[in-house]
């Protein structure tokens, strides 16, 4: 059996189907209509496609404190 026929997806579309143009005019489109927050949501996204290495998390400012918590050294004594 040939393994080049078990690798191959096919969408049922031609590479000239395979367009992103309408999608693009209808986000632009739908972005000069939507409020700041709408913006910047379709902002975020279209970053998270474009740069899917970045991330938007931060880590913490300061250490997280547990309470009551107790070391093992103060478990054992």
């Amino acid at each position: 059996m040939d393994s080049t026929k078990l690798l191959s997806i096919s969408s049922g579309q031609s590479s000239s189907e395979l367009s992103y143009e309408q999608e693009f005019d209808d986000i632009a489109k739908r972005f000069k209509e939507v409020d700041i927050g709408g913006k910047l949501t379709i902002k975020n996204k279209l970053r998270e496609i474009a740069y899917p290495d970045m991330t938007s998390m931060c880590p913490p400012r300061e250490k997280v404190k547990t309470k009551d918590s107790q070391t093992r050294k103060e478990k054992n004594a």
